[in-house]
């Protein structure tokens, strides 16, 4: 298996998971490797709603090259602002099957910065249970009674004796 078919097989395995509606658009990130594109898409009417890389004009003037951590930075910043303006502040993030690192991770969190929500309108933010101290108990080993030497030989003999017992009983 090859980089590209373990990536589309991560975000198949990731679309089955997620969906977007006109409300919680699926933000989809595809990265290659001179540029970044963001798509918004309503899974439920089957359209793409907004779309913007660092192709567009007034990114690829301040960045120049648009496949580094800077220009996903400024990409994520150009496009909160534009969703505000549209009235969208609740998307569903679409990593596209790529790992959540570099010009993903930098997108996503200027994203954020920028007002955006990935959570559901009214989700809580679940916060981490409290730990209990830990109260340890004093190690209490059970112990077995020893066995003298002289014990163990006899048992030993007793069962050797038991065993040709039964071995010379005849059984019908």
């Amino acid at each position: 298996m090859n980089k590209l078919t373990g990536r589309a097989l991560r975000h198949v395995r990731i679309r089955k998971k997620i969906l977007g509606t006109n409300e919680r658009p699926r933000m989809v990130v595809y990265r290659s490797l001179n540029n970044l594109y963001v798509q918004l898409i309503d899974d439920i009417s089957h359209k793409t709603l907004f779309s913007i890389s660092t192709n567009t004009p007034e990114i690829h003037k301040e960045v120049g090259h648009g496949g580094n951590v800077k220009a996903a930075t400024l990409l994520g910043t150009h496009l909160a602002k534009r969703l505000l303006e549209r009235g969208i502040s609740h998307v569903v993030f679409d990593r596209g099957g790529y790992m959540y690192h570099g010009r993903v991770k930098a997108l996503a969190e200027a994203v954020l910065k920028g007002g955006l929500s990935f959570r559901r309108k009214g989700a809580k933010i679940r916060k981490p249970k409290k730990e209990e101290p830990k109260i340890e108990k004093p190690d209490v080993k059970k112990q077995e009674p020893k066995i003298k030497k002289e014990e163990t030989k006899v048992n030993k003999e007793e069962a050797s004796v038991k065993k040709q017992e039964d071995n010379g009983i005849d059984r019908k």
